[in-house]
């Protein structure tokens, strides 16, 4: 599968980036220009009213990651393949939640603060809601535990490490039943069920009567990306013919188009099943390789963009709620404007503060 020497895939990486700002412009036009879900004819052209649907990309690649993580230790240490130890699940979920944390703590904390500075609270009041924040520092608040959300938007990452928790253990015992068969199944009928009782995918703090509507999404999701994973294995271990390799290509930017498409204008919510089954195609392509032209995706500036992603993702409720708070009397295009602003100066906050945090939980392990 096509990757650079340190085993990333340039292509992939620029979807990355690409797709974290379909979410956080999803963000501008929903706290700063507050415009409705539709406005005008169906199809009309709006401020990426359906970018939220850019958080199905990161659940499906996460699916990938994971599946490519248990295959080559099935291929590691085959007398071991279809055992799982419950400590194995937990290193796995472990190593997952320390690497974002270094980035997580300032975001987290900038993202308290500027909670704070918009809602006006008095010191008491800001101290309880510091206390009442600690579930979703930890990443718990996807399994009810709301109370307060500094940062809100990591109820993705909630939603997947606990995703990741449920599909894991299946994924190391069934392999090759869960990924061509449990799993595409599995996400076929909750899909339909999130469709057919809400209408759409998308949605966060939907109560179904037993847990968030998004830990369904993140699941089916999830599972939908270890399926992708057998699809690019498929198509990078067999000889593909340049015919072959060129409807590939032609898919691949037929699906990010027609996605984009769907995040830049009024369509149906119901189209949002065509969307993921778009992301899923693209996603299961693009990591193959098998595409003309994916190893010129394969340099710095590919991968340095998408390791901007999370950054950016992270610090996006501290740039628009400062934005919010020191400027409330200005127009959406203004404080869109001023929210990027603050967004170049928070993100690169975050990169730093996380690098060196990084570097001193390294030497406490050393």
């Amino acid at each position: 599968m096509s990757s650079s020497a340190g085993g990333k895939n340039g292509k992939i990486e620029l979807y990355r980036f690409i797709f974290c700002l379909y979410v956080l412009f999803f963000h501008y036009d929903k706290y700063f220009f507050s415009l409705p879900e539709t406005w005008g004819e169906p199809i009309d052209f709006a401020l990426f009213p359906h970018g939220a649907i850019g958080v199905e990309f990161f659940f499906v690649t996460s699916g990938w990651l994971m599946a490519s993580s248990v295959y080559k230790k099935r291929k590691r240490s085959p007398e071991t393949a279809g055992q799982f130890v419950p400590g194995e699940g937990l290193v796995f979920l472990k190593r997952k939640f320390m690497a974002m944390l270094p980035q997580r703590i300032p975001a987290f904390v900038l993202a308290y603060i500027s909670y704070v500075a918009l809602n006006r609270f008095s010191a008491y009041d800001a101290f309880i809601k510091a206390v009442c924040s600690v579930p979703s520092f930890f990443l718990i608040q996807i399994s009810g535990y709301r109370l307060i959300m500094p940062n809100h938007v990591e109820w993705y990452i909630s939603a997947m490490l606990v995703a990741m928790a449920v599909i894991y253990p299946l994924l190391v015992k069934y392999y090759e039943s869960f990924t061509r068969y449990i799993a595409p199944l599995f996400s076929l009928f909750i899909i339909g069920y999130l469709m057919y009782n809400y209408s759409s995918l998308s949605g966060v703090w939907v109560w179904t009567g037993h847990f968030f509507k998004p830990l369904l999404r993140a699941v089916s999701e999830v599972a939908l990306g270890t399926t992708a994973f057998e699809v690019s294995r498929y198509l990078s271990e067999n000889k593909t013919s340049r015919s072959s390799r060129m409807k590939l290509t032609l898919l691949e930017a037929a699906c990010f188009m027609g996605t984009t498409a769907y995040v830049l204008f009024t369509f149906d919510l119901d189209l949002e099943p065509y969307a993921l089954a778009a992301i899923f195609l693209m996603v299961a392509i693009a990591f193959s390789g098998v595409s003309y032209g994916s190893d010129k995706f394969n340099n710095g500036l590919c991968y340095f963009l998408g390791k901007l992603s999370l950054p950016i993702y992270l610090s996006q409720v501290a740039a628009i709620n400062f934005t919010l708070a020191c400027f409330e009397d200005r127009s959406g295009t203004e404080q869109s404007l001023i929210a990027t602003a603050l967004m170049v100066v928070i993100t690169t906050a975050v990169m730093l503060i996380g690098a060196a945090i990084k570097k001193t939980m390294t030497k406490k392990n050393a």
